[in-house]
């Protein structure tokens, strides 16, 4: 009895290790964030004279949070940007990753 006690309580405590050793802190983007990530891609955008263009700010799972459509942009941009953003985040790589694949 007394080795089925040390059984359980061992097991219990490495379970109970691995349950603190499994848990990360995770940061998330919040709207105000997403906004100055807009902010600062619309400046960029206008300081290198872009003629047009759509940021999209997605969270982790690719759920749209804030969307900018730049003066002169054609309509389905935003869909694109979407698109875009989503598979970023979703694979965790630039989409340009998959351009340079595919060519």
């Amino acid at each position: 009895m007394k080795i089925l006690t040390g059984a359980v309580i061992a097991a219990a405590l490495a379970f109970a290790t691995t349950s603190r050793a499994e848990i990360v802190e995770k940061k998330s983007l919040n709207l105000e964030s997403a906004k100055k990530a807009i902010a600062a891609a619309v400046d960029y955008a206008k300081k290198n004279n872009a003629p047009g263009g759509v940021i999209a700010v997605v969270d982790e799972g690719g759920n749209l949070m804030a969307l900018e459509r730049l003066d002169g942009t054609f309509a389905m941009g935003a869909t694109i940007s979407i698109g875009k953003a989503r598979t970023a985040v979703l694979f965790k790589k630039p989409t340009r990753f998959f351009e340079e694949l595919i060519n």
